[in-house]
């Protein structure tokens, strides 16, 4: 498993995320903001899976955000539990993941993982 590498707080210090390849990372604080740029190959389906520390249950405590290239917000989501999350990707090329706090911070480790798979089955772009 890959561990994130700071100062990754911005669209342009992005770590690289391969697919199919976990990374292991932390939110330090309220304001920490860990990014993620990969790279797809093709449109489909792109599956996050984000796993977060189990004692964080009923609260919002990550927010996953999707952009693309350009830095636009495609979609974002909340948990407080380990969570899949389904996007569809329009075209292939580079796009970025952001984890971030969200309701309530209590810092602690998370680990972040992506696939692709073809087709948008049923998933909007």
């Amino acid at each position: 498993m890959n561990r994130e590498v700071e100062n990754n707080n911005n669209l342009a210090n992005a770590n690289s995320l391969e697919l199919g390849q976990a990374v292991q990372a932390s939110l330090a604080s309220r304001n920490d903001r860990d990014f993620y740029r990969l790279s797809a190959t093709r449109s489909g389906t792109l599956t996050v899976r984000l796993d977060v520390p189990s004692a964080w249950g009923f609260l919002d405590s990550f927010r996953l955000s999707l952009f693309d290239s350009a830095g636009t917000l495609l979609n974002t989501y909340a948990t407080g539990q380990d969570a899949s999350f389904y996007l569809g990707l329009p075209a292939a090329g580079s796009y970025f993941l952001a984890v971030q706090p969200d309701l309530m911070h209590l810092s602690g480790n998370y680990s972040l993982s992506a696939s692709l798979q073809a087709g948008l089955g049923g998933i909007e772009s």
